[in-house]
Formats: structure tokens, C-alpha cells, sequence
């Protein structure tokens, strides 16, 4: 749309007005842009949630020795003072999972293990807090009937989605669990759009030819996994601005 301004060249006043104007329709069009924008990422960052997921990482499991009996479940210690705010990514897909709630913790485990509530120092803070408020941390399971393996693959991506405390994120857990270099190198472009707030370890640890060598020579290879191939700097640089 195309507008005209009449403006009386000679006049303080009239000049100053069209600035204003000019300035406000300025502001409008910015916020209007940045809002798009912010949508794109979002819907992007989504996706990263759901593609991490679902990447097939079972190879890296396939020399332990574990229980092929269908008793395990993955479960989620939710904040049941925090209720999820769809605008966020993180917690958009956590929503889609069933949670109702933040979630501080995700576990793996059979028989009522979900229920233990003493994991660690952050985690009983947590649980304090909750219980200072009158309110008991939600206990979620995620998906049941799985082997051990399928439980350990879920568990680990489901942190690496969710995130440490420690590094920016969610969870109380205090570590990322087996095989976490190997399986984020597969979904490494995903985790650039997650945690941008890490962008300089992630890219130490997963974009770094020398240290990335063993993923790839390793069973964790590209082709196995029809992960994304290898992507240059400056496509790396593209992603941390998304």
C-alpha cells in the first residue's frame, strides 16, 4: 500500500508532525516484522523437539547388554506450580506429550522407581518449594511398555530436549546421560535451534572436525541414521541467528 504525506516544507510544526508519524508507522511495521520473524523461530524450534525425538539412535545401544523385557516407561517430575505456556517451544512439545505442568526431571525405570523423589540437592529444592506451597511435585509418565534400551534412547533425548539446568535449560538431572556426544552429533543441527544459549559449547563439542572424527567413524555414522550431513561454518553461523 502506497501513502502519500503532505507536508508544508516551510513549516516547523507540519515537519515535526510528519516525523512522528513517520517514526510511529516505523515502530508498527518493526514489531510487526519481529513478531513474524519470532513465529518462524518458534514453529522451527518446535519441529527441532519433534525431529530429536524421533531420530533413531538404537545403534549406539546395540553392544550393551540390556533387559529385552517390555517393564520399562520414561517418566517426567513436573512443577505443578508451573503451568506450561504454549508460546514456548520447549513447552509447546511438552504439552504435546500430555504434561500439564514444567517439567525438572525426566527418568526411566520400572516398577514405582518414578515415585522416589530424593535424586539430588537441586531436585529436593524443588520438591521443598512445591511442598511449602501446599503442592506435590506431578509425577508423568511418558511412554511405557519398553525394553531397557527403547527407555535409555528416550530418556536421553528427551534431556537433550528439555536441557540441564546447569546449561540453560529445565531439568535437575545431573548428567546427559550414555552416549551423549554420539547421539547429539546426530541431531546436532536441532540442538543449535534448541539452545542457542550454548551455541559456543555445542559447536565445540559437535561442529569441530577433530573432536567429531569418532562419530563419524564410529557405528553413529550419517548414513545409518539419515541424519543431516555435515554443514559448514557458515551454515552453522545461520542457525545460532534463527
Amino acid at each position: 500500500m502506497m501513502k502519500t504525506l503532505n507536508i508544508d516544507w516551510d513549516s516547523l510544526d507540519g515537519v515535526s508532525k510528519s516525523i512522528r508519524r513517520l517514526k510511529a508507522r516505523q515502530r508498527e511495521l518493526k514489531k510487526g516484522f519481529e513478531s513474524r520473524l519470532d513465529k518462524v523461530s518458534r514453529s522451527k524450534r518446535f519441529e527441532a523437539c519433534c525431529s530429536i525425538v524421533d531420530t533413531d539412535i538404537s545403534n549406539l545401544y546395540a553392544d550393551k547388554s540390556l533387559d529385552e523385557s517390555k517393564e520399562y516407561y520414561v517418566y517426567a517430575h513436573l512443577d505443578s506450580s508451573k503451568d506450561l505456556d504454549v508460546s514456548k517451544p520447549l513447552e509447546a512439545y511438552a504439552a504435546v506429550l500430555g504434561m500439564r505442568h514444567v517439567p525438572f526431571y525426566i527418568g526411566k525405570g520400572i516398577r514405582n522407581r518414578a515415585q522416589h523423589m530424593g535424586r539430588n540437592e537441586t531436585h529436593k529444592k524443588i520438591v521443598q518449594r512445591l511442598k511449602a506451597l501446599g503442592k506435590e511435585p506431578e509425577i508423568f509418565q511418558v511412554r511405557t511398555r519398553l525394553t531397557e534400551s527403547e527407555a535409555l534412547q528416550l530418556e536421553s533425548k528427551l534431556i537433550d530436549v528439555f536441557g540441564l539446568l546447569s546449561n540453560g535449560g529445565n531439568l535437575t538431572n545431573l548428567d546427559e546421560g550414555c552416549n551423549r556426544l554420539a547421539r547429539q552429533f546426530l541431531y546436532r543441527n536441532q540442538l543449535l535451534l534448541l539452545h542457542k544459549g550454548n551455541f559456543d559449547r555445542i559447536r565445540k563439542e559437535l561442529f569441530v572436525p577433530s573432536r567429531t572424527a569418532p562419530y563419524i567413524e564410529s557405528g553413529a555414522t550419517l548414513s545409518d541414521t539419515g541424519a543431516a550431513p555435515v554443514i559448514s561454518t557458515q551454515m552453522v553461523e545461520s542457525v545460532a541467528t534463527v
